[in-house]
């Protein structure tokens, strides 16, 4: 039975790399990057219910297609691609009523992404491939900005064009990766958008890639407010800043047993929406998908550390420090790599700043 490697989850506070058997399917993915999101560093501080041990987490990665037998998008073996971990079925209740990011049948890849391996079989190569132009760890940012795109949606940013043209200013709270990918949107479209985030270590790496940072928020100054810090103080007072007929959108994740305290006033009288938004739509990761081919430097930024999967400890450590941006998996180091004659040292590009590496990948650089 062939093996490979994987990083597996055995309830709170537990990982260690183990074997496991390789995958199925007849589309095979080598995986090269894969991000660790707040939903992994969640899971490992307190467990979650949609990840039931022992299981392998990740679920942002890129890699390169091994095998496959997906004619109808011209894959071929060799090809880099992002993978979206998730497809929605298309005929269920929530699909049928437009809702397709509550797909009650989605379809998966064979496991999470912090493993070398990916299987999954040909409509779904067909439907959750998506190629890339080369191995920057940037792509691996396309299944979190598909989720903010979700998000974007809900307010209406990206059906209803007059709210941009009408200069909708927004106000972000939580200046963590999610919020980031928020005002990088704001960014590329030239809208007015403000950060509030508290940790030093983010607004400093914010402010000094020229992102605004929000000083003091006054009542009814923001068309919408996005609370992407999953912290309910933060969404209960998030409502006094919103203009009259604006949206409150709780983007941050919140465990089931979480009560909040909503001002109906604001709601009623202020005709002020609040909504949520969860994962993404397929649709959503082709949009993340154009967004980041376009601009790569933007969002390549964000990128802050890059690790060996054998280094997870000090990888989560990093994530869960508050002083990191987007941590990153290296998983598959043979990506990086155009020949077999490379040098025992590789300069990496990583959002402008350059780290060097041993080929083993024993050895990595921080800054």
């Amino acid at each position: 039975m062939d093996l490979l490697k994987a990083l597996i989850y055995s309830g709170p506070g537990q990982l260690n790399i183990q074997e496991i058997p390789a995958p199925q399917g007849k589309t095979i993915v080598e995986v090269g990057y894969a991000g660790i999101c707040g939903t992994d560093v969640k899971t490992f501080l307190k467990g979650h219910p949609m990840f039931k041990p022992p299981t392998v987490l990740g679920h942002e990665c890129i890699g390169r297609i091994a095998r496959t037998d997906a004619p109808e998008r011209d894959l071929a073996e060799g090809m880099l691609v992002a993978v979206a971990p998730y497809a929605e079925c298309g005929v269920c209740e929530n699909c049928l009523k437009g809702y397709p990011e509550l797909c009650r049948q989605k379809s998966f890849a064979s496991s999470g992404s912090f493993c070398e391996l990916l299987g999954m079989d040909t409509e779904y190569a067909n439907r959750a491939l998506f190629v890339i132009p080369d191995a920057q760890p940037v792509y691996t940012l396309m299944e979190p900005l598909a989720c903010v795109f979700n998000g974007l949606d809900k307010i209406g940013l990206l059906r209803n064009p007059e709210r941009s043209a009408a200069q909708y200013h927004t106000l972000i709270i939580g200046g963590g990766p999610m919020g980031t990918l928020f005002a990088s949107w704001f960014r590329s479209q030239h809208l007015p958008y403000a950060i509030l985030e508290n940790n030093p270590w983010r607004a400093n790496f914010l402010s000094s890639r020229g992102y605004r940072l929000a000083d003091a928020v006054s009542p009814h100054t923001y068309d919408g407010i996005i609370v992407a810090a999953g912290a309910p103080e933060l969404a209960e007072s998030a409502m006094d800043p919103v203009k009259d007929g604006g949206d409150l959108l709780l983007f941050a994740g919140f465990p089931s047993d979480t009560r909040l305290t909503l001002n109906p006033f604001s709601i009623h009288y202020r005709e002020v929406s609040v909504k949520g938004s969860f994962g993404y739509a397929l649709a959503h990761f082709r949009q993340a998908y154009r967004e980041i081919l376009g601009h790569p430097a933007l969002y390549g930024e964000l990128v802050s550390h890059l690790f060996p999967l054998e280094d997870y400890a000090l990888a989560f450590q990093k994530a869960i420090s508050g002083e990191a941006m987007k941590v990153v998996f290296l998983v598959n180091p043979c990506l990086l790599y155009t020949s077999d004659a490379a040098d025992d040292l590789l300069c990496v590009d990583l959002g402008g700043r350059r780290i060097i590496k041993k080929k083993s990948i024993s050895i990595i650089n921080q800054w």
